[in-house]
């Protein structure tokens, strides 16, 4: 599916969301260093489990949520945390491999989820990740082009996260679902908005919100201060990208694969193309390790590479560079592979084979 139809989905969903929900447009006031509200039940397994996954170590991740699912197999949390799981892996290396066991724990969240709070109606957790689970489940259907259903699953999504704040407003990492919402939707939107006028520009808003979870969530934290990031730099807030990067890795002793990618790109984007160059090596070596991982994402940083070095007045080392991309394009398989945040892998495509030619006859 091309970038273009799966934004013109996502910007569909939101103007539908835009009219028919207000949803939370603020942040409570906390104190510094007060931190959300704990999931009893599954507290000591997402500290745990989370330790595989902030150490690129999914597969560990997922032998250990199996084996928590083993213990509570009626319960939500675990397929949601298999769920997260898969995503994150897929994320961290393109691969749309583990979309079919992704999608099954998600729906079986939402059926578990939905089941418990028949007996259970007190019990915000419940709706915390039924609601999350519905977001990802509305991005499925976007990608399949049911508009339609992922803008239902949307609406449920926003509807149990907001419920779940009614019943406990102290489980602070709603927030960062809140907060990607709003600056997405708008961000995602902002083509349109000369005709939607009506639509308000929250982007603001939603950076407020993912940084109140950094700041206060107790399971999320990771996430929103990679999240920031993320955004920043769709923002074109380049210095704020890499005080909120420097903020993730000061945080923890190990410093994911992607971070890497994040930190190349905002330091092209500031032209400081010497020091993002060992940041793209380093994604490479990342990759290299991972048999299964995408050979796009392996492109598009010998892409970088490539650029960084034409910019220095390095042609020699840019055209090798160029070449090693160019070499395995025909290499990769499109249904095998993820795009990436910013472009989709056509948009690099045609960059480096531009960049290339370029080279190749100056």
């Amino acid at each position: 599916m091309s970038i273009t139809k799966r934004l013109a989905g996502l910007i569909w969903i939101s103007l539908l969301i835009a009219n028919l929900w207000g949803g939370v447009e603020d942040i409570p006031q906390v104190p510094a260093g007060v931190i959300g509200a704990q999931d009893s039940l599954f507290d000591a397994a997402l500290v745990a489990g989370r330790k595989f996954i902030l150490a690129d170590r999914y597969e560990e991740a997922v032998a250990y949520y199996d084996s928590i699912l083993t213990l509570y197999p009626e319960q939500p949390g675990p397929h949601f945390f298999l769920a997260a799981t898969y995503q994150s892996w897929m994320g961290t290396y393109r691969i749309s491999a583990y979309q079919e066991p992704l999608e099954k724990h998600v729906n079986e969240t939402i059926r578990l989820g939905e089941k418990l709070l028949e007996t259970r109606p007190e019990d915000p957790w419940l709706n915390f990740y039924i609601g999350a689970a519905y977001g990802y489940r509305a991005f499925f259907k976007v990608l399949s082009f049911n508009f339609i259903g992922a803008y239902l699953d949307g609406r449920k999504g926003i509807d149990n996260l907001e419920t779940c704040l009614d019943k406990n407003p102290e489980i602070y990492d709603v927030y960062l679902g809140l907060g990607s919402y709003h600056y997405w939707r708008t961000a995602r939107s902002k083509f349109i908005r000369v005709v939607a006028f009506w639509m308000s520009d929250l982007r603001d808003l939603g950076l407020k919100q993912i940084r109140f979870a950094a700041e206060h969530g107790r399971y999320s934290r990771p996430e929103c201060m990679l999240g920031l990031v993320v955004a920043y730099f769709d923002y074109e807030k380049y210095d704020e990208g890499l005080e909120a990067l420097a903020w993730y890795n000061e945080s923890y002793d190990y410093k994911l694969l992607t971070s890497y990618y994040y930190h190349g790109r905002l330091l092209m984007a500031k032209k400081r193309y010497q020091e993002a160059i060992p940041q793209f090596e380093e994604m490479l070596r990342g990759l290299h390790k991972e048999p299964g991982s995408a050979l796009g994402f392996a492109i598009e940083c010998n892409y970088w590479i490539a650029k960084a070095y034409r910019e220095m007045g390095d042609k020699s080392k840019a055209l090798h560079y160029a070449g090693l991309g160019l070499v395995d394009l025909e290499k990769r398989n499109n249904d095998a592979e993820l795009d990436g945040p910013f472009e989709s892998f056509s948009d690099i495509k045609d960059k480096l084979k531009d960049l290339h030619k370029e080279l190749s006859k100056s």
